[in-house]
C-alpha cells in the first residue's frame, strides 16, 4: 500500500466518502465537509477498509467489498486505521 491522502469536500448527503486509487499505489480519500466529526470518522474508516482489503485490485462485486467494509468500520481493527488523524 502506498500513501494516503485526505480531502474534504462538500458533497451531497448520500455520499459520506470516496477512495480514489493512482497508478503509484497511492489513494486519495474524498471525504464529505458536510459530515460531523463521528461520521467523518466512521468514513474514513470505511473507506480504510477498503484500502487495506485491496479492495480495489480485486474482482469480486461492489456489494460485496461494501458489505465487508460496513462489517469492518464498526470492529476494533477500523478503529487503528483512523488513529492520529485528526478530524475537525
Amino acid at each position: 500500500m502506498g500513501d494516503v491522502f485526505f480531502h474534504e469536500l462538500s458533497l451531497p448527503m448520500t455520499v459520506r466518502a470516496a477512495t480514489i486509487p493512482d497508478c503509484n499505489g497511492d489513494f486519495t480519500v474524498i471525504i464529505n465537509s458536510n459530515l460531523n466529526p463521528e461520521a467523518k470518522k466512521s468514513a474514513i474508516a470505511h473507506e480504510m477498509c477498503h484500502i487495506k482489503h485491496d479492495h480495489f485490485y480485486r474482482e469480486l462485486a461492489v456489494e460485496a467489498d461494501e458489505e465487508d467494509a460496513r462489517l469492518e468500520e464498526k470492529g476494533k481493527r477500523a478503529k487503528t486505521y483512523i488513529k492520529g488523524i485528526r478530524i475537525t
